[in-house]
Order: structure tokens, then C-alpha cells, then sequence
């Protein structure tokens, strides 16, 4: 199953609190090839790897520091629509689109697409293995994701309402993550102290840092094969299945 990077990290959990995109589902069958579809609809014809570099170039500028205080004020339609619009703008302007009307009709759809269409999203194979695994064990499980409403769509496609027993959504509660209340919450609804719960995700500054602010372990995704950098005061996971390993 590959091997688990452990920084301050215990074993013996009894819930785990999953991210959905990136984690438990994503786009397919690249966030690339997704783009791409869409900017060919206002004449744009790129290769999804030019779109891939110049988003993941954007994603390193912005740096953790700034997309943790945005996500923070992710419990509102409006306030991750103005995000991305701003982080896509960039992404755009790199690839040679200057027209912000032109940009803001591109995100629009990217985000009702991304948020509210379970055609292009696909399940991670190790999440299909490692769901049904926790849930026959009794493992309290839980999905927080910062969405629109619309992402009950994917989630009901899906059915991951089968294997999870609380599921919030930023814009439903009013609480985004990595505001600490929401693992806070999360702990109240299933009894348990924080250090008793995992938190899974692929976005330290989204997915880890609130969980860590109250004493809840805390392990971050990546599946990619190359050498891992490690930098980040959590568990390292190459796959879902290895979370077997660290539990009570």
C-alpha cells in the first residue's frame, strides 16, 4: 500500500473527516481537458497542459497564506464565485485572454460546472475501496467541503450519503473551512474529542491548517509518483488505503 509520512502524528483514530474535490472525487478526465472544453466555447484553443501549468503557477503565487484567509469567507455563493473569478483572471491573463467580461462568463461556468455537474467528476479509486472499508469498521465519517449547494448534485450521484454520517457544505451551515468551529462542530456531532479525528484532504491551507488549530490529527493527500517534498506539519498519504493504518 505504499508508505505513510508521519510528522507529530498517533494512531487510533475513530472518525475521519474527508475533503470532497481532490480527495474523494475529481474531474474528468483531467482538470485540463475540462478547461479546455470550456474556453473552446469563446475561441480559445489550448492544450490542456498550457492550462494545467499556468493554473498550478497562479495556485504557488497565491500562496497558503492568502487562500487561507479567502476559504475562510467560503460559506457564501457570492464570495467563492468573486475568488475564483479573480484566481481564474490571472490563470486567463497568463494564457493571453485580457477581456475580464469574456473571463468572468469562462469562470461562471467553470465553477457551476466544477461545483454542480457530477458527469464530469469521477471517484478516486482508493476512495471507493477505503468508504465502505470505515464504514463496515465504525468509523464515525464526515465530509466537509467548501461549495455551493449545487455539489449536493455530485454528492448524491455518487451516493456518498451511504457512507458518511454528517456532510456539511460551506454554503448550506455558513461555516467554511479551515475555520476551526467547523471540526469543532464536527467533534460535538459525533462525541468525541478532536485528537480522535482525522482530517483527509489534498489543500493544506483549506483541508489542514483549521483542523490542526484544535488538536485533530491531520493527513494530506498525493497520489502523484514523484518524490514527495515534505513540508507540511501533518501525515503524508500516496492513498486513501493506507488510512487502515492509523486507525484504533
Amino acid at each position: 500500500m505504499g508508505r505513510i509520512f508521519r510528522e507529530n502524528s498517533q494512531v487510533g483514530y475513530k472518525a475521519v473527516i474527508f475533503d470532497l474535490h481532490y480527495t474523494i472525487v475529481r474531474p474528468f478526465p483531467s482538470r485540463g481537458i475540462f478547461y479546455q472544453s470550456v474556453l473552446k466555447k469563446y475561441g480559445f484553443d489550448l492544450h490542456p497542459r498550457m492550462i494545467n501549468r499556468s493554473f498550478n503557477e497562479t495556485w504557488k503565487e497565491y500562496g497558503n497564506k492568502k487562500i487561507t484567509r479567502s476559504s475562510l469567507r467560503h460559506y457564501k455563493r457570492i464570495n467563492i464565485e468573486n475568488w475564483w473569478f479573480d484566481f481564474h483572471y490571472l490563470v486567463l491573463k497568463k494564457l493571453g485572454l485580457q477581456d475580464r467580461k469574456v473571463a468572468r462568463s469562462i469562470n461562471r461556468e467553470i465553477s457551476n460546472q466544477f461545483y454542480g455537474n457530477p458527469r464530469i467528476h469521477k471517484m478516486y479509486s482508493d476512495a471507493i475501496k477505503i468508504l465502505p472499508f470505515l464504514k463496515k469498521r465504525k468509523i464515525k465519517l464526515a465530509l466537509a467541503t467548501n461549495s455551493y449547494k449545487s455539489t449536493k448534485r455530485i454528492i448524491n450521484y455518487f451516493r456518498l450519503n451511504r457512507y458518511f454520517d454528517y456532510i456539511t457544505i460551506s454554503c448550506d451551515i455558513g461555516i467554511s473551512k479551515p475555520n476551526p468551529k467547523l471540526y469543532l462542530l464536527i467533534a460535538n456531532k459525533f462525541s468525541l474529542k478532536p485528537s480522535q479525528i482525522l482530517c483527509v484532504g489534498d489543500s493544506y491551507p483549506t483541508d489542514i491548517m483549521g483542523a490542526r488549530k484544535v488538536g485533530c490529527g491531520a493527513a494530506i493527500i498525493y497520489r502523484k509518483k514523484t518524490k514527495i517534498k515534505k513540508k507540511y506539519d501533518c501525515i503524508y498519504l500516496n492513498n486513501l488505503r493506507q488510512i487502515k493504518n492509523l486507525l484504533g
